[in-house]
């Protein structure tokens, strides 16, 4: 029942969308090659337009897809609220302190959705079709901040719970479950830096309070996995092992096994053909089992991703079953063989002229999930910041 509604509210949502059906693209080792046109659609796939114009349209390339013919809000900042909702730092801390972003890739749509602690009281959800507008536009919020701590913002219309959620830090905990919507759970909130113990699932405009996390550890530095194969959430932390979320039941399980790995900023990817829970970043290198049991992995080659001093762009291409990373400011991406754990520099391009922009202030806290692998395209989009063209790479 739970899916079934889900299913209807999101196919409500396309029914209305001004910018037509977002028709699926079945996933292809080089769709860019293609001619542009949304399967079973009736325009233009303007991701696949972009991936297939030069003059960089091959393996190695950045495309700037901000700059593409008929965008006019490529930077989340250009539909920022009018009047900030309050914080230190301000609109930018959407992306810019710990926090996140989401695909929908079967739909090629993505999500950016952060702020929180002293930084942020605003709770906006910024979305992206990626097929028809490279467009960002402000889909929900902000709510009217409550500063009392209670990890609820009052508004009645638009959230069905004890109230609408606060901006959290949503770290790397923020994923996209299909056929249900966009998942958050864990994070700092507003504006104590506290942990909400409330999850939340978003589709369509709407919030839908779920059940309540398992307690136990810190509520900080969260990554978030969607497994295709069970269709369950996998949360790792800083607490002990795996927190699981089953989207069908709303019901959690508490793996409390492995300690955490010692990193605190890192990248995360769920590695499906072996069913591991990868971390990687500011030094570290490793995976959780689904039941929460942590394997430090030694591996060699060109190490600069694990390096990177914080959470570096990470996603799973399954094309090769391999992880692929992307470091802000750089036009080298490299990726990991997930059984010999050997890491390959791949040098952009020489026809690549795009770079993608560097972190804003420094490397502090780092991506999280701001790149997200584009299965239907082959393609890796970055978000680097509120503050950035958004860039997609063809690996």
């Amino acid at each position: 029942m739970r899916k079934l509604f889900a299913d209807l509210c999101f196919a409500l949502a396309l029914t209305l969308s001004v910018t037509g059906l977002f028709g699926y693209v079945a996933e292809a080792s080089s769709p860019w090659h293609g001619s542009g046109t949304i399967a079973g659609g009736g325009g233009a796939d303007k991701l696949s337009t972009a991936l297939a114009t030069g003059p960089c349209t091959s393996h190695g390339c950045f495309i700037d897809l901000s700059t593409q013919s008929g965008v006019t809000a490529g930077q989340i900042q250009n539909v920022f609220p009018s009047v900030s909702p309050g914080g230190a730092t301000g609109s930018t801390a959407v992306t810019d302190t710990w926090s996140s972003c989401a695909e929908d890739t079967a739909n090629s749509i993505m999500y950016c959705h952060g702020g929180g602690h002293t930084d942020y009281a605003g709770n906006e959800v910024y979305k992206n079709d990626l097929k028809n507008s490279l467009n960002w536009v402000r889909e929900f919020g902000p709510s009217t901040a409550d500063t009392g701590n209670t990890g609820y913002y009052v508004d009645s219309t638009n959230c069905t719970g004890a109230g609408c959620p606060a901006s959290v830090h949503t770290y790397g905990a923020l994923v996209y479950v299909p056929s249900y919507g966009l998942f958050r759970a864990f994070g700092a909130i507003y504006i104590s830096g506290n942990e909400g113990p409330q999850s939340w699932l978003y589709l369509a405009g709407h919030w839908t309070q779920e059940a309540n996390t398992p307690s136990g550890g810190s509520p900080y530095y969260e990554s978030s996995f969607y497994n295709p194969t069970d269709g369950n959430v996998y949360f790792t932390g800083q607490f002990n092992g795996t927190k699981v979320w089953t989207p069908s039941t709303n019901a959690w399980v508490y793996n409390n096994n492995s300690s955490p790995p010692t990193a605190n900023y890192y990248g995360s990817a769920m590695d499906v053909a072996h069913q591991r829970l990868w971390m990687i970043g500011n030094g570290y290198a490793g995976y959780m089992s689904l039941t929460g049991t942590l394997t430090n992995v030694t591996t060699t080659g060109n190490q600069t991703c694990q390096n990177f001093g914080g959470s570096p762009g990470v996603v799973y291409r399954t094309v090769d079953s391999k992880i692929w990373c992307i470091i802000p400011g750089s036009t080298t991406a490299y990726n990991l063989n997930t059984t010999t754990f050997a890491w390959t520099a791949v040098t952009a391009n020489g026809s690549n002229a795009v770079t993608p922009s560097s972190l804003p202030g420094g490397n502090e806290g780092g991506m999280f999930n701001r790149a997200q692998y584009d299965s239907a395209h082959d393609a890796i989009i970055i978000v680097v910041s509120t503050q950035t063209d958004m860039v997609a790479y063809i690996p």
